[in-house]
């Protein structure tokens, strides 16, 4: 490994404490990078008048992303998105960090026809199936779920993924700035600990269509095969890095 490599740092805005890097973690770490999380409050403090990261990933969270007098750090979020890019940076976005992403380049982001919560499948578009990060998945992979939102591309985006539920899964603005609207970092674990989060039980009382106990149990048919999916995209972003 380089010495230069063990230098390098990546911002990770985590709007809430259960929706951190999972499996994306163990990935950087062994790469020797840097990771600094700021939770809302600390965003809200970051100043810098310029991006001083390697890479910026966002996580995602409950919350909208027009939901800014509740939850100002986002408009922050916003702004440090924009200082990554203009820095010429990796930006990773994932649900919620999608989102806004396509905010903070002007696309509108709404409601979903329906919510995605759980083991949905993902199809690759055809430049999906050439980008360099999606390189290991296959046409289509099942992947998991937890969003009410999504988005519309920004001006000179590329579309890499889509699922029947939703159109817009996953996009490239550029060359380093990827969305996912789907969550490819989650653990066993952590599937297991957002279906007991008080929040998410609250909001799954309201979806009898959405069947937890499903969702669990079918966490050992496709956790392997997400957990490998997501250490591959994890080894193409760093070599953006």
């Amino acid at each position: 490994m380089e010495m230069g490599v063990l230098m390098k740092k990546i911002f990770i805005i985590q709007n809430v404490p259960h929706e951190n890097l999972g499996v994306l973690e163990n990935s950087f770490l062994s790469q020797g990078f840097t990771l600094r999380y700021f939770n809302p409050q600390e965003l809200i403090r970051y100043n810098d008048s310029a991006f001083n990261y390697d890479a910026l990933i966002m996580m995602g969270g409950p919350m909208s992303v027009y939901d800014t007098t509740e939850f100002p750090h986002l408009i922050k979020a916003a702004q440090v998105i924009r200082m990554a890019y203009t820095a010429g940076k990796p930006v990773l976005g994932i649900c919620l960090g999608a989102q806004m992403i396509a905010k903070a380049f002007e696309a509108k982001v709404v409601k979903n026809t329906e919510k995605e919560i759980g083991w949905y499948p993902l199809n690759l578009t055809p430049a999906g199936e050439t980008d360099a990060v999606f390189s290991s998945f296959s046409k289509t992979e099942t992947v998991f779920q937890w969003h009410g939102d999504t988005f519309n591309l920004p001006h000179g985006a590329v579309l890499l993924a889509s699922s029947p539920l939703c159109q817009n899964q996953a996009f490239r603005l550029g060359k380093n700035i990827y969305g996912l609207q789907f969550h490819v970092e989650v653990s066993a674990a952590m599937v297991a600990e957002w279906l007991d989060e008080n929040g998410n039980k609250e909001e799954l009382s309201c979806l009898p269509q959405i069947d937890s106990k499903n969702i669990l149990s079918n966490i050992p048919t496709y956790i392997g095969r997400l957990n490998f999916l997501c250490q591959a995209l994890a080894k193409s972003f760093e070599k953006m890095i």
